[in-house]
């Protein structure tokens, strides 16, 4: 099990305090769990490849949702594509530069990400290539759980990225707001498989989710539709 610990910073508008919290995400092939917290307030997800869930604990209350995977992803396609994030009219870029940063352990070169279009996006990404895991191993577990395709062209623009981001700062701009996003790693480490870290805590009652709007029921199987006299 790996796991990634990492400052968030979120700044929304000039003049504003800075909000600065904390992520943690352990992962195995198979399994995420994805934990971010800022002051007293933490929302937890839970992605299980082989049980094809994903389960949401939005905040204190001892309560959950439970979404199948394939439902997940057509939300977060669905969320992208409206706010512009996954636009397919619009190419984004990566160009790698030759300034080089020492952040922490990691000996770290910089990448610049660009897309224009409704959301405008720029990112500066400090790259370590000799940190213990590299950022295809994080690619490879989304493709599987169907993740990478929902955010388009960036998912394959972030393939080209060989090392692991250390550093990340992201401004995007939409109509007249603007969101600048910083985060960076402190501490990365290999432990041995807690399966209580995957597990919803004991005690938590399922919570209803739906409906979603724009989000269609999947389609039924021809046999089932027949089964039914449709």
């Amino acid at each position: 099990m790996t796991c990634i610990e990492q400052e968030v910073v979120r700044e929304r508008a000039e003049g504003q305090p800075a909000v600065k919290g904390e992520q943690r995400i352990c992962f195995t092939d198979k399994k995420i769990r994805n934990e971010v917290r800022f002051g007293e307030k933490c929302s937890v997800a839970l992605l299980d490849l082989d049980a094809g869930r994903i389960v949401l604990i939005p905040g204190q209350e001892p309560e959950y949702v439970e979404l199948p995977i394939e439902v997940y992803r057509r939300l977060v396609a669905l969320r992208l594509k409206g706010s512009g994030l996954n636009d397919p009219e619009v190419e984004p870029s990566l160009t790698s530069t030759q300034e080089i940063r020492q952040i922490g352990d990691w000996k770290c070169r910089k990448l610049i990400f660009e897309q224009t279009g409704r959301m405008q996006i720029h990112a500066e990404l400090w790259v370590a290539q000799d940190a213990k895991i590299d950022f295809s191993a994080w690619l490879t577990l989304m493709d599987r759980l169907g993740l990478l395709g929902a955010v388009g062209r960036i998912g394959r623009v972030a393939r080209q990225i060989e090392g692991l981001p250390i550093e990340l700062r992201v401004e995007q701009a939409i109509t007249d707001q603007k969101l600048v996003t910083t985060t960076r790693v402190e501490r990365i480490t290999t432990e041995p498989l807690d399966a209580g870290t995957f597990q919803i805590p004991a005690g938590y009652e399922r919570v209803e989710a739906g409906p979603f709007p724009g989000l269609a029921e999947p389609a039924q199987p021809a046999e089932s539709s027949a089964a039914q006299g449709g």
